[in-house]
């Protein structure tokens, strides 16, 4: 009760994250957790009114180029329109690394087994650390490439530095071959 009442964060714990995974994972994502995943899945803000990626196309070009010099796939999880939920639960239960902006998307992360790696670009504000959390809850590898800037959780579009996402998704793919 004492920790309870100083968990002044607000995350869900691990065992209720690790609950949600196995009662919502796509039919047969158990399974494929456990086979090789090749794909980077990048979760797309095209529809959002809050930080789209303001360089997408350079963004998602060199991600293309890192994933296939690899000989991964890259997919994207976009929000124009978003999927239903159980053709999101299964790409995301066949990603070995994802990739993405802090925003709502990271909670298909639930859908992604342990051993996955995710690479956010994160916010600078000291309350975005719900992917972070989410990750560590379910076992999944965690790296973040800090956004430029200020205030940028209510930015309408935020640059990303391609290069150095790029180096942290080749990173996330070797560190899920491990």
């Amino acid at each position: 009760a004492d920790a309870a009442r100083n968990d002044t964060a607000h995350l869900p714990p691990r065992h209720a994250l690790t609950l949600l995974r196995d009662r919502f994972a796509s039919p047969g994502a158990h399974a494929g957790w456990v086979a090789a995943r090749r794909t980077v899945v990048y979760l797309g803000r095209a529809a959002a009114s809050l930080r789209a990626v303001a360089n997408e196309e350079a963004l998602l070009e060199a991600l293309a180029v890192a994933a296939a010099d690899a000989g991964w796939a890259l997919e994207v999880l976009g929000d124009a329109p978003s999927p239903p939920l159980a053709a999101a639960a299964a790409r995301m239960a066949a990603a070995g690394v994802v990739v993405g902006v802090h925003g709502a998307g990271w909670a298909n992360l639930l859908f992604v087994g342990g051993g996955a790696q995710a690479v956010e670009l994160a916010l600078p504000e000291p309350h975005a650390i719900y992917a972070a959390h989410l990750a560590a809850a379910l076992g999944i590898g965690y790296e973040c490439v800090p956004l430029d800037g200020l205030g940028l959780h209510s930015a309408p579009r935020v640059p990303v530095r391609v290069g150095e996402v790029a180096r942290a998704v080749r990173r996330a793919m070797r560190r899920h071959e491990a």
